[in-house]
């Protein structure tokens, strides 16, 4: 029999404190606005954003965490928000953007429709259960205007095609929706307003997973 009153399954609970001070050793990060490597991630994604997309416009990065993307694009004149399910996290974003972020799940965008040229999600999605992720793929859409760009872990071609969840391996034991490309493509095609424009893949540090980037456009004629 088919538990309708199931609790919905989550990993936020995992991004607390403990979560971002462990990653901050194992990383050797501050996880402040002046680290070196918080600037050079910032300065990544801008700069695959503006040379690929747009060099201006309205963008919500889904899963900022600390909000150091969005205070970069700010900086630069972009109209830039962000969401994040961890309280933590947000906390402890500078003070000079936390007008920009909220805590809000990527299932429920309180957004209206088109809302924004770009809607991103780096090393997001592979943290959501599919009844999540599919509900995340219609939100995504729902508030992007222009483009959709995602960034996460695939399943490389040199592991069993069968395994879908390598978090026993990974630091982030919320890492549960490990997938080939092909499936992140036809989850945010099948809503119909967005279309796969381009792929870059590049080689993870070992066999089980690759990062791949996705971008996608709306369709000519979509609401």
């Amino acid at each position: 029999m088919i538990n309708e009153h199931r609790s919905t399954r989550s990993t936020a609970s995992l991004y607390g404190q403990e979560h971002w001070e462990k990653a901050a050793k194992k990383f050797s990060t501050t996880y402040t606005e002046s680290d070196p490597a918080v600037r050079r991630e910032a300065e990544k994604k801008i700069s695959f954003i503006e040379r690929h997309l747009m060099k201006k416009g309205s963008l919500l990065d889904v899963g900022c965490s600390f909000g150091f993307l969005v205070v970069a694009l700010r900086d630069r004149g972009w109209d830039a928000y962000g969401i994040d399910t961890s309280e933590y996290a947000l906390g402890k974003a500078p003070t000079r953007v936390q007008p920009y972020v909220s805590r809000m799940s990527v299932e429920k965008l309180e957004f209206e429709d088109n809302r924004f040229d770009i809607v991103t999600a780096f090393d997001i999605l592979e943290h959501l259960y599919i009844e999540q992720i599919f509900a995340a793929a219609k939100e995504i859409s729902r508030v992007a205007g222009r483009f959709v760009l995602l960034r996460l872990p695939i399943q490389s071609p040199y592991t069993e095609i069968w395994l879908t969840d390598i978090s026993y391996r990974s630091f982030d034991k919320g890492h549960i929706s490990i997938y080939p490309w092909q499936f992140w493509v036809r989850r945010f095609e099948e809503v119909g307003k967005f279309e796969r424009w381009f792929i870059h893949i590049y080689k993870g540090p070992g066999s089980d997973a690759d990062e791949c980037w996705i971008v996608f456009r709306r369709r000519e004629g979509k609401k």
